[in-house]
């Protein structure tokens, strides 16, 4: 299911503060941090506003500067970020990259099965962050398509 996909991960990891949570977390690296701190605030910012307006157009800009990146951090940056709300198409991009990365995303995924579910340094966001019981039955979802190489259930 599309919608479920859509808002399926919770936050991997710490972004360059130290955790204060007593849940086990990953640091991110600053790339991966930054990346995930410029979408969170443009789309604060965005909410803020009557859409349509240029704010909610640069999260756009933002998720598809995301999905042409390619790099380890860029990855990391994807998973945390499900654990978001970025606009509903913004999160059914971000969902659909990581299907399209692969199975490289499996281990990302599995980390948050396994309990790094915290993201820190990330409290200003908390507005922005999905029901934990929604990110929960999306990961199992996600790992089971990643698993078996599915992406044509988002009609990708």
């Amino acid at each position: 299911m599309r919608a479920t996909l859509t808002i399926a991960l919770l936050a991997l990891g710490c972004v360059a503060t130290a955790c204060r949570s007593t849940e086990p977390c990953i640091t991110l690296g600053t790339r991966t941090g930054e990346i995930v701190r410029e979408l969170l605030q443009t789309r604060l910012a965005a909410r803020q506003l009557r859409e349509p307006n240029p704010v909610a157009d640069r999260v756009e800009v933002l998720v598809g500067n995301l999905h042409r990146d390619q790099s380890r951090e860029a990855d990391q940056a994807a998973v945390v970020l499900m654990a978001y709300y970025l606009g509903e198409a913004n999160n059914e991009d971000v969902q659909e990259d990581i299907l399209l990365r692969g199975k490289r995303m499996i281990p990302l995924v599995k980390g948050l099965k396994h309990g790094r579910r915290t993201a820190c340094g990330l409290a200003e966001f908390a507005s922005l962050k999905l029901p934990l019981s929604t990110v929960q039955s999306g990961i199992q979802e996600t790992l089971e398509m990643l698993k078996k190489g599915q992406t044509n259930d988002l009609g990708l």
